[in-house]
């Protein structure tokens, strides 16, 4: 799990933050997410901070980094899936997985629903991705620091016929990029994640990452 969860009374919970000045805490959400921990999948209650607008009424949760709008698994998951399969020599269903309980979920249909959502907006994730990286801690990272050897994809890839070839390079070059940079940086993926959609605004609204 990311950094900022905090156990409350046995509970995994992410406290969040307000959306700014007129609103106050209202209360707690649950929802279910299966994540990694460890070496393992398992599925996880998460609680999130719901907060109302005084004025309006309007309510808004806190979601926490780990979690994707109406997507069961944790992005965490979902970005190590989608590695596993781009990275690979082989296709999907001779990919490697980076824990076993992942060759069992999500499917491997699952796992191409994620494919053509997260390369309709691979073109945000790999630029909003690399500035995050990049522009990290007190001085900027030089690319050539973090990658040595550039980032060109895997003979694998390009052997590979996919629907639209450049999207899912750029979707696995952002995916090298969040993957190397939380390595070298010391970083978890979610807030890395988080940090890159706060500060970049998707304007297709359509990155799975």
């Amino acid at each position: 799990m990311a950094e900022g969860y905090v156990q409350v009374d046995g509970r995994l919970v992410w406290p969040g933050t307000g959306p700014g000045p007129g609103w106050h805490g209202h209360g707690w959400l649950p929802r279910w997410l299966w994540v990694v921990v460890g070496d393992r999948l398992v599925r996880r209650r998460v609680w999130r901070h719901r907060y109302i607008e005084v004025a309006t009424g309007r309510t808004l949760i806190a979601r926490c980094p780990d979690e994707r709008p109406r997507l069961a698994f944790s992005v965490v998951v979902v970005v190590l899936k989608l590695w596993a399969w781009l990275s690979a020599e082989a296709g999907l269903l001779r990919a490697e997985e980076v824990h076993e309980d992942l060759l069992l979920a999500p499917s491997a249909r699952t796992a191409q629903r994620w494919l053509a959502r997260a390369r309709r907006g691979a073109a945000w994730s790999e630029q909003a991705v690399r500035d995050t990286i990049l522009e990290k801690g007190s001085e900027p990272w030089p690319a050539e620091k973090l990658f040595p050897g550039g980032l060109p994809p895997p003979e694998g890839l390009r052997r590979r016929r996919f629907g639209q070839p450049e999207e899912v390079a750029r979707l696995y070059r952002a995916l090298l990029w969040l993957i190397g940079g939380a390595v070298r940086l010391q970083s978890s993926i979610p807030c890395l994640l988080a940090r890159a959609r706060g500060r970049w605004i998707d304007p297709t609204n359509q990155a799975l990452i």
